[in-house]
């Protein structure tokens, strides 16, 4: 699943990017943390979780049973969960709605 945050906080620090992953990081580790747990184990190489934290968006992915899933959708700090697949390409279609030849 691909599990989509609220915008964290804003630093103080304004637009400084480190300051902004820092957040980011912040707020996952803290829903990560109150869905799982132990941290640790979701993290392990070989974890049948497969967590993915994006560096730059408020967002993760994470292989969930039905009971964490049921954890993480009662968290209000979670805005959305969409199951994550592979999905259709469409550049290839829209190049050719605004007149390009390919992508």
């Amino acid at each position: 699943m691909i599990v989509e945050l609220v915008d964290p906080p804003q630093s103080a620090a304004g637009d400084d990017s480190a300051a902004a992953q820092a957040a980011v990081s912040s707020l996952q580790t803290s829903v990560l943390s109150a869905a799982f747990g132990d941290l640790a184990e979701l993290s392990a190489a070989g974890s049948p979780h497969a967590l993915q934290r994006m560096t730059a968006f408020p967002m993760f992915a994470v292989n969930v049973d039905r009971r964490e899933l049921d954890r993480l959708n009662a968290d209000a700090r979670v805005l959305r969960i969409m199951p994550d697949g592979k999905g259709r390409g469409g550049l290839n279609d829209s190049t050719k709605q605004i007149g390009m030849p390919v992508a």
